[in-house]
């Protein structure tokens, strides 16, 4: 059926970016292995894989999507929103964060118990005591203002919550993608606020009909994780 997602469709893309980075992952361990690069030079790779298996995620996407019809139509792509709507998601996403850290800090003080390994995110690791080279914040920068934003949310709002909503309901739709979301993170720390935050682009897609809204407070979001990491690296 043309100018439709089908729920095979989030099959389809999600095989192919666990391909895409096994390939670039492989590629990039075989490269570590034959020669020999320095601390700082293994680092920026790794986010080089990282920007490649973005690029190489956003192509899956159009791949699966174009053969339904238009894809910046079936995406949500078609018009720019008001950006408002942008500044009230990413709004949205901070309420969500700081309310888990409430909770979490309000569980430690009342019944004393140790929830550190609930506060640990998957954010820019540290630099270490030689800071790091200009081009490796440039490569991060680009990988988690530009890169993750575009590909997260063509992936898991574009495809996957649009698809599945077709099939089951647009809830648990928001439910299924925002959990695959939050698992991609890789850490216990994150995957409950980023759960919380994949559901609030989930319902700023399906309220506004516009991914831009999503894009838009994902890269307002990371922009200021990057920032305030740089600034306290620098």
């Amino acid at each position: 059926m043309r100018n439709e997602l089908r729920y095979t469709d989030s099959l389809w893309v999600l095989s192919g970016t666990i391909g895409a980075l096994i390939a670039v992952g492989g590629i990039a361990l075989l490269l570590m292995d034959r020669v020999v690069l320095g601390e700082e030079l293994q680092e920026s790779l790794l986010w080089v894989v990282l920007l490649t298996w973005q690029l190489m995620t956003i192509v899956v996407v159009f791949l699966v999507v174009q053969r339904r019809g238009d894809f910046s139509l079936l995406l949500r792509l078609n018009k720019f929103p008001d950006l408002n709507l942008i500044f009230l998601t990413l709004g949205a996403a901070y309420i969500a964060l700081f309310t888990y850290g409430a909770v979490i800090l309000f569980l430690e003080t009342i019944f004393g118990i140790d929830l550190s390994f609930l506060k640990e995110t998957n954010s820019i690791p540290s630099a270490g005591s030689d800071g790091r080279p200009v081009f490796a914040w440039v490569l991060i920068g680009l990988a988690a203002i530009i890169g993750a934003p575009i590909s997260e949310e063509l992936l898991y709002r574009g495809v996957i919550f649009q698809s599945l909503s077709s099939k089951v309901t647009p809830w648990w739709g928001a439910v299924i993608s925002a959990g695959l979301f939050g698992l991609a993170h890789l850490s216990v720390g994150a995957l409950i606020p980023i759960f919380c935050i994949g559901l609030i682009f989930s319902r700023a897609l399906h309220k506004y009909e516009n991914l831009w809204v999503p894009i838009g407070a994902h890269i307002g979001f990371n922009s200021v994780g990057y920032l305030v990491t740089l600034f306290f690296e620098l």
